[in-house]
């Protein structure tokens, strides 16, 4: 989760755009997790400030955001 404090302070730095990728081990940790954990887990990237979100996962997230009625 230390992507999320390098997130917050870049966004307070510059004005482009910010991708966030989370890495093999973070999807290793949440592949068991709920949906509901793992949406919380990409809503703190948005918030720290990331305008993407690339992730082995996408296909999951798209579909979990889209249940919640977030898409």
């Amino acid at each position: 989760m230390v992507s999320v404090d390098v997130l917050t302070r870049l966004r307070e730095q510059v004005n482009v755009p910010l991708t966030s990728f989370s890495v093999s081990g973070e999807n290793q940790l949440l592949r068991h997790a709920p949906d509901a954990v793992y949406l919380e887990y990409a809503r703190s990237l948005k918030r720290a400030g990331a305008d993407l979100i690339m992730t082995d996962a996408a296909y999951r997230l798209a579909t979990a955001l889209d249940e919640d009625g977030a898409v």
